[in-house]
């Protein structure tokens, strides 16, 4: 919390900004011999959704999909039931699951494998801390 409002470095931070801005071949300098540029500007960033131009914004709500903020895969987009979307409106019947904290969508993944319990454990809640609500359907049943 003190570096955050202006504080000083601890001491245990200092060796490793030394070596990442060493001058003669820290981390970052053969890091930025390994990046190309061009491929960098003219990569494809579709998947952060981070596009503020309006033509842009149209054109990804046109394409009538969702990003799976697990799976980092695209979802097509359930039909529209007035102003509730479906949950259970996706090609694969899995419902949805919405953060109500920043809005982020997830499908539900449900495993029979013992080992794998643990694992969907941890997605409780959503990379922001907040709470997975599930959609539910027009007249209220999920």
């Amino acid at each position: 919390m003190e570096m955050l409002y202006g504080g000083a470095f601890p001491e245990c931070f200092k060796a490793v900004i030394i070596e990442l801005y060493r001058k003669d071949g820290g981390l970052l300098e053969s890091v930025r011999n390994e990046i190309d540029p061009a491929k960098l500007f003219f990569a494809n960033f579709d998947v952060l959704e981070i596009d503020e131009d309006v033509n842009t914004v149209k054109a990804r709500k046109a394409k009538n999909r969702t990003m799976d903020s697990l799976k980092k895969n695209w979802l097509s987009n359930p039909s529209k039931g007035g102003d509730v979307v479906a949950a259970k409106g996706n090609s694969n019947g899995k419902q949805w699951r919405r953060c109500a904290r920043c809005a982020a969508v997830m499908e539900d993944v449900t495993v029979s494998k013992q080992a794998l319990q643990w694992l969907l454990m941890q997605q409780r809640r959503c990379f922001c801390g907040g709470y997975w609500y599930t959609l539910g359907l027009k007249d209220g049943t999920a």
